[in-house]
């Protein structure tokens, strides 16, 4: 009886044992299972995280590439720039919280994409519309100095000529220069009137017209234009507006503000000053 009792006891130990043996099995498993997955886990997001900041490192690089060729093209890089550590900041925050996944780390690479290709977009047509601009002064440059020659080469040295003819826009809120033609309510028109010692003092009537993209003169009423003798076609043409200035044979600078009527539309504007007699010059205006 006392064997019978002993084998029982002998058997419940051993099976305690095995029973424990193997519960301590399980949990080196889930532990070591558990461990793995961690393991993974924080080596995805590591992968992830790297994916990200390679993405926004790049598009920093390619925007960053052109900063410092012009004051229009800086406030658009930084704008860009304020856009992508905006983003950075909440990937880092999703980073430390352990919240990104791989579908949420796809979406954050197509929004860092996308900031990137809007703003390269708006940097391609500041160039485009730069060179364009750049190459029209040019050739402006070049007939602005043909007139001057012609002029001096038809016995017209008591007529005016001008130099340094610079166009601007502005806004009406607060007065700031502005290239977007939305939100242009003044353009102001400048240029020196060139000493000459032999013209007539006095009063002169300066021309200004300003023609749009669509080849049309602005106007202050479209539906009563004003005209003037075309000196060089002999015909009444339309002008825009005028400025009546004393001229003492001296140099002096003329500015004129036209106060826009209507919105504009984008594209180039060329502008052209007349006095009775001839053509002073030719400039442009870009608004986008």
């Amino acid at each position: 009886m006392n064997n019978q009792k002993e084998s029982k006891t002998k058997a419940f130990i051993v099976n305690a044992m095995i029973v424990i043996l193997v519960l301590s099995l399980s949990a080196n498993v889930y532990q070591y299972v558990s461990f793995k997955e961690k393991k993974m886990e924080k080596l995805d997001i590591e992968i992830r995280y790297k994916k990200i900041t390679t993405e926004l490192q790049n598009a920093k690089s390619e925007i960053n590439k052109f900063k410092g060729i012009s004051n229009k093209l800086d406030k658009v890089v930084d704008e860009a720039s304020t856009q992508l550590l905006e983003k950075e900041k909440y990937i880092t925050e999703l980073i430390k919280q352990k919240k990104i996944s791989e579908d949420q780390n796809k979406k954050l690479i197509t929004e860092i994409d996308s900031i990137k290709n809007e703003y390269i977009d708006i940097i391609d047509s500041i160039l485009l519309e730069r060179r364009v601009t750049k190459t029209l002064n040019t050739q402006l440059d070049i007939l602005n100095d043909k007139i001057f020659e012609l002029n001096m080469k038809l016995g017209k040295a008591k007529l005016l000529n001008t130099d340094n003819i610079t166009v601007q826009a502005f806004r009406k809120s607060n007065d700031m220069r502005t290239v977007i033609a939305k939100r242009t309510a003044k353009i102001k028109i400048c240029f020196d009137l060139l000493s000459n010692n032999i013209a007539e003092k006095g009063k002169q009537e300066i021309y200004f017209r300003i023609i749009s993209p669509e080849a049309k003169v602005l106007s202050e009423d479209p539906e009563n234009p004003v005209t003037f003798m075309h000196p060089d076609i002999k015909t009444q043409v339309e002008y825009t507006t005028m400025e009546i200035v004393n001229f003492e044979n001296k140099k002096i600078n003329v500015c004129k503000n036209w106060e826009v009527p209507d919105s504009l539309f984008p594209g180039i504007y060329f502008i052209e000053i007349f006095t009775k007699e001839n053509k002073l010059g030719i400039a442009t205006l870009s608004l986008r």
